[in-house]
């Protein structure tokens, strides 16, 4: 059975591909990096056309607090995300292509001037964070 939540993972991460590597003129950034799996295809198109990509992400880890904006599922996140970022940057031979900013959106602001931007990418979870909205999963 075709399962269409992963079918749509690969498409938008393939579309993130196509906006990186546009010859648009400007810079990358993304917010909320965490261990790198968007990372990487945004990295590979910025690869192809030679473009600056900073990647953000305070990379800290999300405690049991965390279930009042994660659902009733939610499990919180144990491993060492920025470590898991760098794995899967290396092993594709794409670190080089990313700066990693180790801060929160909010401080990273301050030491971002690349401008003009051709692509923001912000994590779909790392919005429902920001604005309190809750993710439910499984339920009906």
């Amino acid at each position: 059975m075709l399962n269409l939540s992963r079918v749509g993972l690969v498409i938008s991460r393939l579309a993130l591909y196509q906006m990186a590597r546009s010859s648009v003129a400007g810079g990358v950034l993304e917010i909320g990096s965490f261990c790198g799996k968007s990372t990487l295809f945004i990295a590979l198109g910025c690869k192809h056309s030679d473009t600056a990509f900073y990647a953000v992400d305070p990379h800290t880890r999300i405690s049991e607090a965390g279930k009042s904006n994660g659902g009733l599922n939610f499990q919180p996140f144990t491993g060492n995300s920025l470590g898991e970022l760098r794995e899967t940057l290396d092993s594709c031979n794409l670190a080089a292509y990313v700066t990693l900013l180790i801060a929160t959106s909010e401080d990273a602001r301050r030491q971002f001037t690349v401008q003009p931007l051709k692509l923001l990418f912000i994590d779909g979870a790392m919005i429902m964070m920001m604005f309190g909205w809750t993710m439910s999963y499984g339920t009906k």
